[in-house]
């Protein structure tokens, strides 16, 4: 659910430009790049606000932990919103 929300509803534009203004391609996620960590951090506090942003660090951090470079962006969020998922059972 939050995976589908976050990729059909909430807004990403800030994200797009701020990839293309350093040349790179919007729809892959670096977990390299902390400003993008913690801009998806912040998009799922704000869907999750009863998670704290240390969980939602940790759970990305788990998601990044065997990447070394990009990452298909809609398969990172599905990654990171499963273990969240799984993570509040």
């Amino acid at each position: 659910m939050i995976s589908l929300y976050l990729q059909s509803t909430e807004n990403w534009t800030d994200y797009e430009n701020r990839k293309r203004d350093n040349g790179e391609d919007p729809a892959f996620f670096s977990c390299n790049e902390a400003w993008e960590v913690f801009y998806l951090a912040d998009k799922l506090q704000n869907l999750r606000p009863d998670l704290k942003k240390l969980e939602i660090l940790e759970v990305i951090a788990t998601s990044c932990s065997n990447e070394t470079g990009l990452i298909p962006r809609g398969i990172f969020i599905n990654r990171v919103a499963q273990l969240l998922e799984s993570h509040q059972e």
